[in-house]
């Protein structure tokens, strides 16, 4: 059992009470290997063992039996004693001490004993991997004689079993691997900004935001994220601002409203009267505009489209502004993620109440494909949408009350703003638009 940080106390008093029960069992086994002479089996250095970790009686047994050249790895010297540490474990031999082999059944051979006397709560200063290894080290391996420690202090390769070797944990080694690679694609306590590339124009504007969780509807705090100034503290211009959803709603609008003219209207043929002697003005046609039902001059002509290009830096500076403003109202959320553990649209319903995001929500993440959950959970609610990060505009963040941004969206619109803000060619972007331009 290993203690934790979600151990209680009633768990680690069992697990006190357990190592405790273990130390008996220890001496026990080492007043009845001193009576017995043991053998050492298997002894490996360890240069980061203390040698307050054995008593005097382990110390002596292991010397007597190095010395006697019962030692699997040779004879060695207190000089190489002093300077590798005392042996990690020994394995001792008796006949008379259990008769019973690993699967409980007795066979007449005398059972192998290791007394451990290194714990993985010896070292807290160890990490988990280097405890395992100290500790498991003799499950299923033998050891190789050209590989065992002499006199060039070599620490020894550990080879497998090739016969009857032991069931390895494979399971809890890949849920440890998968439980490491959780953790590293979780984002960072704090995730600081870099002014290396970019400095901003005053750091005394500096923005940050914490990251939400997203798997559970309770809101949960896993990080914080610092943002740049120059994107989302930028001064809010509201004529930009408008410029901008003014220039979205015309340049994609084509009037399709259309009025004939008087050759295009049915009828009109011919001449209604005479041109002379009739004492009336002369016309040549009952479709002219000058007469009800004719043709109208100067009208609408479809189709009519309003499209119009605005200025690069007036769409760039659009986009600081209202990201800005949205972070400055309270109005822009940052998640983890968009995994959602759920299809279900009632998730996102009470996720959005309970956090407060307000009546529609617009959803940013870098990727324009998003998970099946997420894509499931708000297909039926049209209050909720989503968009990548390259789509992003400044019609959208307005229509919609809440914005909720991704973190690797944020690090996207930054890197690509900032790169924008300050590139060396802005100059040949303040030039008139031109239709067959890349």
């Amino acid at each position: 059992m290993v203690i934790d940080e979600k151990c209680n106390v009633n768990q680690i008093i069992e697990i006190l009470h357990e190592t405790v029960a273990g130390l008996e069992q220890q001496k026990k086994l080492l007043s009845q290997a001193a009576a017995g002479k043991p053998t050492l089996k298997k002894m490996q250095w360890n240069p980061k063992l203390r040698t307050s970790q054995y008593n005097q009686q382990e110390q002596q047994e292991i010397q007597s039996s190095c010395n006697n050249q019962t030692c699997p790895y040779g004879s060695f010297n207190k000089q190489e004693q002093e300077q590798h540490g005392p042996l990690p474990e020994q394995k001792i031999n008796n006949a008379g001490m259990d008769r019973t082999n690993e699967s409980g059944r007795g066979n007449g051979k005398a059972a192998n004993y290791r007394i451990v006397t290194e714990t993985q709560y010896d070292y807290p200063e160890a990490n988990e991997q280097e405890t395992n290894n100290n500790r498991n080290y003799d499950d299923g391996y033998d050891c190789d004689e050209e590989c065992c420690p002499s006199e060039n202090n070599n620490p020894g390769v550990w080879l497998k079993k090739s016969k009857n070797p032991r069931q390895s944990n494979a399971n809890t080694e890949s849920t440890a691997a998968a439980s490491n690679e959780a953790v590293v694609s979780k984002p960072a306590l704090i995730l600081p900004q870099n002014y290396a590339d970019y400095a901003p124009v005053n750091r005394n504007s500096a923005r940050q935001a914490w990251i939400e969780n997203t798997d559970a509807v309770k809101e949960r705090k896993v990080g914080l994220i610092e943002l740049h100034p120059d994107v989302f503290a930028a001064q809010p211009r509201v004529d930009i601002i408008q410029e901008n959803i003014e220039w979205q709603r015309k340049y994609r609008y084509v009037s399709m409203a259309h009025a004939k003219t008087r050759a295009e209207v049915r009828g009109g043929g011919r001449k209604p009267w005479p041109q002379k002697g009739g004492g009336r003005a002369r016309h040549g046609s009952i479709r002219s505009p000058l007469f009800k039902g004719g043709g109208v001059s100067h009208g609408p002509r479809s189709p009519t489209t309003h499209f119009y290009m605005l200025p690069f830096y007036k769409r760039v500076l659009g986009l600081t502004s209202t990201l800005s403003v949205k972070l400055a109202q309270d109005d822009l959320h940052i998640i983890e993620n968009v995994e959602i553990p759920t299809r279900d649209a009632q998730f996102i319903k009470d996720l959005i109440q309970e956090r407060n995001w307000g009546p529609s929500v617009l959803i940013i993440d870098k990727q324009d494909i998003f998970p099946e959950n997420i894509c499931y959970a708000t297909d039926q609610l049209g209050y909720v949408n989503l968009m990548p990060a390259f789509g992003l505009n400044v019609y959208s963040m307005l229509k919609h009350d809440t914005l909720v941004l991704t973190v690797d969206a944020v690090k996207h619109l930054e890197q690509r703003l900032l790169y924008q803000l300050h590139r060396n060619d802005a100059i040949s972007k303040g030039g008139k638009f031109k239709l067959d331009q890349v």
